[in-house]
């Protein structure tokens, strides 16, 4: 934490004076025919970082910047740039063609995956999505160190960044929240899509309304759409970094008490380095990072979408009540898609008053924060054992039980052929059936296929899931390319990332398939149970 403090500090020292400025965006003003859209008058440049403080200014008064600001003191060479309305494509080739500069591009738009359907009843139930991912089962589970009798996440605090949350009957006080439209303005929710987000996620069992995936876990809000419908990749940057970075009360005490899990249901299809990078970085330090993976229902295939599709992010997609996948279930159908829920008509919290329960709603905006708020059950689970080990491990081991965990789909529109497929992903998730596999692994690791009997079967099984998927990097490796790679993001981030029916195989649960695997699991065989 020392060492993260003081390199944080050290970003800031050596930064040029005009720099120094605290990132303050402002309303947006979008270019460009929706989905394609651009925020005007706006460019991001990320340097070299061995670029000096003298030639980053030059680089940028030659390119027609009137001011710039850092993006997140936690990348110390991405700025936000203003430039003349017109002028940012120019802005962009002039910046690329100086040696300081690792990339320049247009701040392009993000958008959130949810739309309203009709009313929704007023007494408190169980949404489907959340019935069926069987969050429930978990609640009244006796778990050691549980202090609201079950696992309800109590434990775990969920980031939602989104369009902010107003203040709710069924929902916790925020203990912390940033508002990156308006700066130390209260992150109010103007939309109701965010309200509604949060309330899928950990809405309280009392009576009012729903009760969420994890309805005892903490609040944590990033507001970062200026009323537009959209936001842009530079504010989720920010609130990406500010979530895991953020001061909570006994986090310097009780590390458990940090961020554990980011929920982002929006996107577009423009990747960006810096957003993938601030993504790694965050899994690095123990945050499952969630996200929807938009509403471009299409056979056979849709676009990826970002940050839904960074190898370090969940992409969640959307099925009907009863699991179907339908074209009306809305959902991207992509490569990327790693698990479903529910996201057609789910009844949610409305924003216009604290006791409003609000409409039914469709999308994956809908069906991402399910996963968010049953990894943070998971995170619950991990957390009442005091023998939890490092929090990246910790983390890694939430989204493998979420992976392998997970049923398969029930079939679709699209013939989509049995195991991981481009509507379900591995699948639709299944809390009980992880909350099953982090407990046997547990108790007995080495019961490798988890009969019952530790067996020659265990050892066969085991070197087939380390065989079948060898690692596999993403175009730009885990992170950004070495060549403008801004720091060093953790050694529990691995280079190159395996498929992940390959978690199986990661018995250390460090993100990496490697021969410490074998040895691990040979020690715990011999060990016994």
């Amino acid at each position: 934490m020392l060492q993260n403090i003081m390199s944080c500090a050290a970003a800031w020292l050596c930064l040029p004076t005009l720099a120094i400025a605290q990132f303050d965006p402002g309303p947006i003003r979008f270019s460009g025919e929706y989905p394609h859209q651009y925020e005007t008058g706006i460019v991001l440049v990320s340097f070299r970082p061995e670029a000096a403080n003298e030639a980053r200014e030059r680089a940028l008064s030659r390119s027609g910047a009137r001011s710039w600001q850092l993006v997140t003191p936690h990348i110390s060479d991405l700025y936000r740039v203003r430039v003349a309305d017109g002028d940012e494509d120019r802005a962009v080739e002039r910046c690329r063609t100086d040696p300081a500069v690792a990339l320049a591009r247009r701040n392009a738009a993000r958008y959130f995956f949810g739309a309203r359907a009709k009313a929704a009843r007023l007494t408190q139930t169980i949404p489907y999505n959340v019935a069926e991912s069987n969050a429930p089962t978990l609640w009244a589970i006796d778990e050691p160190g549980e202090a609201d009798g079950g696992i309800r996440g109590g434990l775990v605090r969920i980031a939602i960044i989104d369009t902010g949350c107003n203040a709710h009957g069924d929902l916790p006080t925020p203990i912390a929240e940033e508002n990156f439209v308006d700066l130390g303005a209260p992150a109010t929710d103007s939309e109701g899509h965010g309200t509604a987000v949060a309330g899928v996620a950990l809405a309280r069992d009392n009576e009012m309304c729903y009760v969420g995936a994890a309805p005892a876990a903490d609040l944590v809000v990033a507001k970062i759409d200026p009323e537009q419908g959209g936001t842009t990749i530079d504010r989720s940057i920010a609130a990406i970094s500010w979530a895991i970075n953020v001061a909570l009360p006994d986090s310097n005490e009780n590390p458990v008490a940090s961020v554990r899990v980011i929920n982002m249901s929006y996107g577009r299809s423009v990747y960006d380095e810096d957003e993938e990078f601030i993504c790694n970085k965050a899994l690095a330090d123990g945050v499952v990072l969630v996200a929807a993976c938009g509403n471009d229902y299409v056979c056979p295939i849709g676009p990826a979408n970002f940050p839904s599709s960074y190898p370090t992010v969940l992409s969640v997609s959307a099925v009907e009540e009863g699991g179907l996948r339908g074209l009306d279930s809305g959902g991207t159908r992509n490569a990327q898609v790693d698990l479903s829920r529910g996201g057609y008509s789910v009844p949610v919290l409305s924003s216009s008053g604290v006791s409003a329960c609000g409409t039914e709603v469709v999308g994956t905006s809908f069906a991402s924060p399910v996963v968010a708020g049953v990894a943070a059950l998971l995170f619950d689970q991990l957390e009442a054992d005091p023998s939890t080990e490092r929090k990246a491990v910790a983390a890694f081991l939430v989204r493998q039980a979420l992976i392998l965990g997970a049923s398969d789909g029930v079939g679709g529109e699209c013939n989509d052929p049995a195991g991981r497929d481009p509507s379900y992903g591995w699948g639709r998730v299944d809390a009980a059936a992880s909350h099953l596999f982090v407990a046997r692994r547990y108790a007995c690791a080495a019961d490798f296929n988890i009969d019952g009997v530790l067996d020659a079967a265990d050892l066969s099984e085991f070197l087939a899931a380390a065989n079948a998927n060898p690692p596999t990097p993403s175009p730009s490796g885990y992170g950004v390319p070495q060549s403008i790679r801004r720091q060093s993001i953790s050694d529990d981030v691995p280079d190159a990332p395996y498929d992940e029916l390959g978690f199986a195989a990661d018995f250390n649960h460090d993100g990496k398939l490697d021969p410490d695997d074998l040895a691990d699991f040979i020690a715990a065989s011999f060990a016994g149970c």
